[in-house]
């Protein structure tokens, strides 16, 4: 039977050291809206109307018809007949008759005279200057800042720093 030998072989490889990187890459998206087009669809309509059509039937009535027959009949009637006789009668009746006689009477009306005098008299009326003056008024204007605003993008770099190693010497210091 043969034994083999395990044989331990140690190899000093280099592992590459991986390092994430984070690229931004811009990407376009799409907003999707919507919106409303107008389309032009024709239907027909059917509307049923009501047509009116005149049918003539004849209807049998009865139309009462009055027949006259004259019959004479003699009832007795009194004719009054009246004659206008004049009465003579004596009536009395005072007439008055009112005939105007004019009369003129004089009678003194007072009545004021008005005489006006007048009497100069200056009064001081003020007078109102104007003077104009500047006056600024103030009037919006509206302008477009475009304001520049930087946003923060975070890129990554590689950089080699210098990390110290410490070394262990042994020394003998002789202590006196």
């Amino acid at each position: 039977v043969q034994h083999q030998a395990v044989r331990t072989v140690e190899r000093i490889v280099e592992v590459p050291e991986v390092q994430e990187q984070i690229v931004e890459v811009p990407t376009v998206l799409f907003e999707e809206k919507v919106v409303e087009v107008p389309k032009v669809q024709t239907l027909e309509l059917v509307r049923q109307v009501a047509r009116v059509e005149v049918q003539e039937r004849l209807k049998e009535v009865v139309k009462p018809v009055v027949q006259v027959r004259e019959v004479v009949q003699e009832v007795p009637q009194v004719l009054t007949a009246e004659r206008l006789v004049e009465v003579p009668q004596v009536q009395h009746v005072d007439v008055v008759k009112e005939v105007g006689r004019p009369e003129v009477r004089r009678v003194a009306k007072h009545v004021p005279r008005i005489q006006n005098e007048y009497v100069e008299r200056i009064v001081e009326v003020p007078a109102v200057t104007i003077q104009e003056q500047i006056v600024e008024v103030p009037q919006v204007m509206r302008e477009e800042l475009v304001k520049e605003v930087p946003v923060p993008q975070t890129q990554f770099v590689d950089k080699h720093v210098e990390m110290p190693v410490m070394e262990y010497v042994d020394r003998i210091v002789e202590v006196p």
